[in-house]
């Protein structure tokens, strides 16, 4: 029961996917487990994947790997076509910086 609520709180209550990007592994270990718990049962959306690259890059964050890594082994292919069109978007973004 406690992991439907919460998946249902992350598919109609966006507010958790939004703190991702803001929760510290040092400071929010045990909520950014739960999380984790929590996106093992969604499927990758562009959405959450977004959110989940939004993330700063620290050596002892596995928070990210450990998802994708997850998603990997359930949806490759889906997880594949949406990391492409996210560094698409990116890298597309950074060129108009650059060039105006």
């Amino acid at each position: 029961m406690f992991l439907i609520c919460y998946s249902w709180t992350i598919r109609y209550n966006k507010s958790i996917v939004f703190q991702v990007p803001s929760l510290s592994p040092e400071k929010h270990s045990e909520a950014l487990t739960a999380v984790l718990m929590l996106l093992k049962q969604e499927k990758p959306t562009a959405e959450l994947l977004k959110h989940l690259m939004s993330r700063e890059v620290s050596t002892n964050d596995r928070f990210v790997s450990s998802a994708i890594t997850y998603w990997m082994n359930e949806y490759d292919e889906k997880l594949g076509d949406l990391i492409s069109s996210h560094l698409y978007k990116q890298v597309k973004c950074q060129l108009l910086i650059r060039f105006n």
